[in-house]
Order: C-alpha cells, then structure tokens, then sequence
C-alpha cells in the first residue's frame, strides 16, 4: 500500500512538474509576446508622433498658402484700378493715333493734291512764256 502510495506521489509530482514546466513555457512566452507587444506600441507610438509632426507641417505650410494667396488677392484688388486706368489710356491713345494717322493721311492726299497742282501751273507758265517769248 505504501508503494502504491509512493507510486502515486510520484506520478503526481511528474504531474505537476509538468505543469509547472507548461506554465513557465506559457509565461516566457507571454513575456515574448508582451515584449513584442511594447515594440509594436513603441514603434506605433513613434509612428504615430511621426505622422503628428508632419500634419502640423503640412496645417502649418497650408496656413502659409492661404496666407499668400490672400495676400495676392489683396494685391490683385489694389493694382485693379490702376489696370483700369492704364487700360483706358490705351484705348485713348489708341484712338488718338488713329486719329493721327486719319489725319496724316488727309495731309499726305492735300500734298499730293497740291503737289499736282503746282506741276500743273508750272506746266502753264512754261507753256505762257514759251507763247510769249
């Protein structure tokens, strides 16, 4: 009966150290995976800064950009009735050179017109004193 003890006592304590085996097999590699788990969140928490800077980069270059463009608009506005009166000095001048050259032209055709009309008297008083002569 005391063998039959024995032999029980020791199966169990086969049994246990088996299971004390397990459990220090479960907690290494509960420890790995926690481990692992922190470098994961490490690695996510650096990512996750990471991604936090380079939005503010990117809010922080978008302001930038507004900024400019209100300022070009701004700009746009103010040189807008200088535009306007630039472009309607063109137009004047525009029209004043047509009207120049319309009047050019009209003295090019009175010159030639009187220019015939000279060769033309000329032509009679050759023609006078010839006669006279």
């Amino acid at each position: 009966a005391a063998d039959a003890e024995l032999a029980k006592t020791r199966e169990r304590l086969c049994a246990l150290r088996e299971a004390v085996r397990q459990s220090e097999d479960r907690c290494r590699a509960l420890e790995e995976g926690r481990q692992s788990v922190g470098s994961a969140g490490e690695n996510l928490q650096s990512e996750l800064q990471r991604i936090f800077a380079e939005t503010e980069r990117a809010r922080a270059e978008n302001d930038e950009t507004l900024a400019a463009g209100e300022e070009l608009q701004r700009r746009l506005r103010a040189a807008e009735p200088a535009l306007e009166a630039a472009r309607r000095r063109a137009r004047e001048l525009q029209e004043g050179l047509e009207d120049a050259d319309a009047e050019a032209s009209r003295a090019k055709h009175r010159k030639e017109s009187l220019m015939r009309e000279v060769s033309q008297c000329r032509e009679k008083m050759r023609g006078l004193r010839r006669r006279h002569a």
